[in-house]
């Protein structure tokens, strides 16, 4: 048995395992073994609708969505390692992790947020030390336009330029070394862009 209600993100968890993660509006995230098509694991703690999902190591990742926090999960424990609640004062449509700056790049309604992380592992365990703002990018074409999607524009390689969607059609990228928009192209599209 799958989720119950629309899944809105799948998240590989790697290249070389037959597993995906999944999430949706019925609050949870699941863990598919993708060749049996059987649920390993469900994750449970979210309070609404979970809308993004992204591995900032090996075994964590990290959920978000309407009830405006971001978790930090342990994949082979199940359990939440961390909570940063009240991330944003909005539901947080879409994440990245940029591994090779360390930093978690959230957004919501008309902000994005970059995180630096400090991971630690104690007891063989996976703990997030410490977290702060980095940089706060607002939407530089309607601060009532929500950010849809987020993408990184440079591939792999560094992780420093992401590319971003609005619900009004519109596209800026951001510098994530820098924080700061250093382009923008207004109406690429009718509506939003929902997806990169």
């Amino acid at each position: 048995r799958g989720h119950t209600a629309t899944v809105r993100t799948v998240l590989v968890v790697d290249e070389t395992s037959d597993q995906l993660l999944s999430c949706g509006d019925e609050k949870t995230i699941r863990l598919w073994d993708l060749n049996s098509g059987l649920q390993v694991k469900q994750f449970n703690g979210h309070v609404s609708n979970v809308l993004g999902l992204c591995k900032v190591d090996k075994n964590v990742f990290v959920s978000a969505g309407y009830d405006t926090s971001l978790k930090f999960w342990n994949m082979e424990s199940g359990e939440c390692i961390y909570s940063i609640e009240r991330a944003h004062s909005f539901r947080i449509f879409s994440l990245l992790y940029s591994e090779s700056n360390k930093i978690l790049i959230s957004a919501s309604n008309d902000i994005i947020k970059g995180w630096d992380l400090k991971m630690d592992e104690a007891d063989n365990k996976k703990k997030i030390e410490v977290h702060f703002i980095k940089f706060a990018i607002r939407n530089p074409f309607n601060a009532s336009s929500y950010i849809c999607s987020l993408a990184f524009l440079d591939g792999e390689n560094d992780g420093s330029r992401v590319i971003v969607g609005d619900y009004d059609g519109n596209i800026f990228i951001i510098d994530v070394k820098m924080g700061i928009c250093v382009h923008q192209v207004e109406k690429v599209h009718s509506a939003a862009i929902q997806k990169f």
